[in-house]
């Protein structure tokens, strides 16, 4: 009986689940085109409004800012945990929600690299009082 359940939940789909074109070919461009975005917990504060950034291939990209300055809310997009209230995001020319959610994820490879020295820093700024920083890069790899 409790194996029945668990099967029953295994073969739930995500909620916003669609299947859709599988990805032959992947280069790794990845644009934002016009975002408009805001967390469904807080519709009213706008996260993006009008965003626009772009992701070459073979590139490092550091996504740097103060807490709350959107760069996890880039993050949870570009892997389509959430969709944009307004814009879209291109892959290689492709809307992302054209795209099977699982075959795209199936491409994204995502490392967060934190310096070695970051709490000494953080640590010494805080100290000082002069100001606080935080640190923090992102590279959207996108594997063919």
């Amino acid at each position: 009986m409790a194996l029945r359940e668990l099967q029953k939940v295994i073969a739930l789909k995500p909620a916003g689940y669609r299947s859709g074109k599988g990805l032959s070919e992947c280069r790794g461009k990845l644009e934002f085109e016009g975002i408009s975005f805001a967390y469904p917990s807080r519709p009213d504060l706008k996260v993006f409004n009008g965003f626009n950034l772009v992701l070459e291939p073979g590139k490092t990209t550091a996504i740097v800012g103060p807490s709350g300055s959107g760069k996890s809310s880039i993050v949870n997009l570009i892997e389509r945990w959430y969709e944009p209230e307004c814009g879209r995001l291109v892959l290689d020319g492709e809307s992302i929600t054209e795209l099977d959610v699982f075959c795209y994820r199936s491409k994204i490879g995502l490392v967060q690299q934190v310096s070695p020295f970051q709490s000494l820093l953080r640590w010494s700024l805080d100290l000082k009082s002069v100001f606080r920083i935080q640190l923090f890069s992102m590279t959207p790899c996108f594997r063919t």
